[in-house]
């Protein structure tokens, strides 16, 4: 299948337009954890050691402000990084999906 993932919502991906808005509401939040987490362990990895503590200690700190300013600073990439994990979900529910019908 080679069509643009940016433009589809998980929703349609999913084709559960016709749940109950605070289920698709939930299963939102639940897929925006699931990219956080490996959003997390992708900055992880390109980060050296010394600023991964640095890193740590900003999100120990759960200062929005602080953490943003260390991604900026440390993570110029951190857009694409996003934009790869979204569409590496939106692939495997796509795959999902194409699984069942």
């Amino acid at each position: 299948m080679n069509f643009q993932l940016d433009d589809q919502s998980i929703i349609d991906i999913l084709g559960i337009q016709a749940l109950p808005d605070e289920r698709k509401a939930e299963l939102v939040d639940k897929t925006t954890e699931l990219v956080q987490k490996r959003l997390l362990v992708k900055i992880f990895d390109v980060l050296p050691e010394g600023k991964r503590d640095e890193f740590e200690q900003a999100l120990d700190s759960e200062d929005p402000a602080k953490i943003n300013d260390f991604l900026a600073e440390n993570v110029p990439n951190l857009q694409d990084l996003v934009k790869e994990e979204v569409n590496s979900i939106k692939q495997q529910f796509t795959e999902l999906a194409s699984s069942i019908d």
